[in-house]
């Protein structure tokens, strides 16, 4: 999903679609009143309805809106949106202090997880397209949004990293795995990258995690980034944990919760995610990332 800002009015705008968020005190006033009565829209949150004559897509907001709200909105209307046959969409400034929200929820409400799928089912919508003027017509300075765009995808984006690679299978997503997409990860954004096997364990005497990866096929990896830029303000280090799956070793987790256990690598995922978006910000503080990638599995060794 391509998302960017131009500095022009909405109506200069070519999209194929679009948005605009109605709260129930402007529905009274809206031109489409009618139609959208007639489509039982009340501009309830997050109540959707398009009028594609209009080539119009219309989502409620509370009148008393926050950044959540508009987040939550934006994302449950490009999900929507994903569904037609538009390849773009055109939307006004709701002011700076919500543009942030609405493109989190453009990126973030775009994500789909289509890896294990036989037959994905790829959407049109391809852009989505701010307008620097605000739903009242007055205009905003480009510059100032620019920035806040450029900051938003990073980090959006990077949360999307980090929801693929908790998404993966125990399979796929091994420790061993874990540990080639951090060195990916730290050749591509200029981090280094240190990675220590069994041998590297043992000799740090990290017998706790060795232990915990016993009874595994797949042997554990401790992962350490880092991003040090010149005279950094701040140092710190986070650390994730890593458990590709966690079965409960000898003592076994019961069976419906063995499905959500891919998710148990969830922090380490997260703190990759984190550097990464650190790296890209370019932020004046030295961050140290440890992720223990360990699979925790029954077996005669566990």
């Amino acid at each position: 999903m391509n998302v960017k800002i131009v500095n022009q009015p909405l109506t200069h705008i070519s999209a194929d679609l679009t948005l605009e968020f109605v709260t129930p005190a402007q529905l009274e006033a809206h031109p489409h009143r009618s139609l959208l009565s007639q489509a039982g829209f009340k501009a309830d949150l997050e109540q959707l309805c398009a009028l594609h004559e209009h080539r119009l897509l219309v989502c409620g907001i509370d009148n008393n809106a926050s950044n959540e709200l508009y987040r939550s909105a934006m994302a449950a209307a490009i999900r929507t949106a994903m569904n037609y046959g538009y390849s773009s969409l055109k939307v006004a400034q709701y002011t700076p202090k919500y543009f942030k929200a609405l493109i989190e929820g453009a990126l973030l409400g775009s994500y789909r997880f289509e890896a294990y799928k036989s037959e994905p089912k790829p959407s049109s919508l391809t852009d989505v397209i701010f307008s620097n003027e605000n739903h009242d017509g007055s205009v905003n300075a480009i510059d100032e949004l620019e920035a806040i765009l450029t900051q938003t995808t990073i980090i959006a984006k990077a949360t999307n990293f980090v929801r693929s690679l908790v998404n993966q299978t125990p399979d796929d997503m091994t420790p061993q795995q874990m540990a080639i997409t951090a060195d990916t990860l730290a050749q591509n954004n200029n981090l280094e990258c240190t990675i220590l096997d069994v041998n590297g364990l043992e000799e740090e005497k990290m017998f706790a995690m060795l232990s915990v990866g016993r009874g595994s096929a797949h042997p554990p990896r401790l992962i350490h980034l880092a991003y040090k830029p010149e005279n950094p303000k701040r140092v710190i280090t986070l650390v994730g944990k890593g458990l590709t799956y966690d079965s409960g070793g000898l003592s076994l987790k019961a069976a419906t919760s063995m499905v959500t256990m891919k998710m148990d690598k969830a922090g380490g995922c997260a703190v990759m995610g984190i550097i990464k978006a650190v790296s890209e910000l370019n932020l004046d503080i030295e961050v140290h990332a440890f992720v223990g990638a360990v699979e925790n599995m029954i077996s005669g060794n566990a």
